[in-house]
C-alpha cells in the first residue's frame, strides 16, 4: 500500500498529517501542492478534493482518497 500526501508544506495541516505518518512510521510520498499557483483549485487537484483543500491523502490500494484532515 503506498501512501500520498498531496499538500502545501507550510500548511500547519499538511504537517499535522505527516508527522502522524512519520511517528506511526508508515511509508509515505509527499506531493506538493502549490497554492501560490493555485494548484489546488486544478481539475486533477478538485477531482480529489472538491472543495481545493489540503491536505488529500491519496491510498492507492484502494484508489480512494479521504480528503479530510
Amino acid at each position: 500500500m503506498v501512501l500520498k500526501l498531496h499538500g502545501y508544506t507550510s500548511s500547519t495541516c499538511t504537517q499535522r498529517v505527516a508527522t502522524v505518518l512519520i511517528e506511526k512510521k508508515v511509508p509515505f510520498e509527499l506531493v506538493n501542492v502549490d497554492m501560490s499557483k493555485a494548484e489546488h483549485k486544478a481539475e486533477a487537484f478538485v477531482k480529489m478534493q472538491p472543495f481545493g483543500q489540503v491536505p488529500v491523502l491519496e491510498v492507492r490500494a484502494c484508489h480512494s482518497t479521504c480528503a479530510q484532515s
